[in-house]
């Protein structure tokens, strides 16, 4: 019972948190606190969803980071390679990379994330180990496709402008 309201309260807040992301951010330290009070839960299951339900809060967020980051987030996170159950270091392994990839300001946090994610790379489990590294690829991959994209733009946009100042001078 208690396990299933944890749940129902985790998917409600990424509910909230996908319909109106513009007001997420007043309330993200809340929220962020909320959902990771459950990551010493005894049982994986809410653990896993405790950090999948952080990381993804945290994608919707583009004010007031810092200080969740800071306080909140990164401290949790950096508990995570120790977890006792490999279901919930495979969650984090992706969580991380999402945030890595996804997050807004990841620069910011690039450094302090990628040590955790890089600690999993050595995890006794071989799945994590490997699910690490296909992870990292395909942040390398993601972030590489997002500046070819934003190029592309760019070029296109240069392209309008030398358009329209050909058109101009006739």
């Amino acid at each position: 019972p208690c396990s299933r309201r944890i749940t129902f309260l985790m998917k409600a807040m990424i509910l909230i948190s996908r319909a109106i992301p513009g007001e997420v951010h007043m309330h993200i330290k809340s929220l962020v606190e909320s959902a990771l009070s459950a990551i010493r839960h005894q049982h994986s299951r809410i653990r896993q969803k405790a950090i999948s339900t952080a990381g993804e809060l945290l994608l919707y967020c583009s004010e007031g980071l810092n200080s969740v980051m800071e306080k909140i987030v990164l401290p949790a996170f950096e508990r995570l390679p120790f977890d006792a159950s490999s279901s919930v270091r495979q969650t984090a392994v992706d969580v991380l990379a999402q945030c890595l990839a996804r997050l807004e300001s990841r620069h910011e946090y690039s450094a302090n994330l990628f040590q955790i994610l890089l600690s999993l790379l050595g995890d006794a489990t071989e799945s994590i180990a490997q699910r690490s590294l296909q992870r990292l690829e395909w942040i390398a991959r993601y972030l590489q496709d997002q500046k070819m994209q934003i190029d592309d733009e760019e070029e296109e946009m240069s392209t309008d402008l030398r358009i329209a100042a050909e058109a101009a001078s006739l």
